[in-house]
């Protein structure tokens, strides 16, 4: 029961992360629609969230870092995947080309 009450007393602080978290998500990714957070140790934390195009993040890692990331840093992560994924993709040609 204890726990419970400290959940709800750390509620207002989770909200603080939650809006910080996809404030700064939305800055480099597509905007997060959903967010989870889990209450562990005395301290709500990001578990997944659920990007506007359906992708999951599930990467508690991930969201922490975007989270308490500096705004004067770049987390450009997801970026460099597409980047990735852009080089491996062919490319269709026409036939003679």
């Amino acid at each position: 029961m204890e726990r419970h009450y400290a959940a709800h007393a750390e509620l207002a602080a989770a909200a603080a992360q939650a809006a910080r978290l996809i404030d700064s998500f939305r800055e480099q990714n597509p905007a997060l629609t959903a967010l989870t957070y889990e209450f562990e140790q005395g301290r709500w934390f990001p578990s997944h969230g659920i990007m506007a195009d359906r992708r999951i993040v599930s990467d508690p890692g991930l969201l922490i870092a975007f989270e308490q990331a500096p705004k004067s840093l770049s987390l450009g992560l997801m970026r460099r995947q597409e980047e990735l994924e852009q080089k491996i993709t062919p490319k269709a040609s026409r036939s003679g080309d």
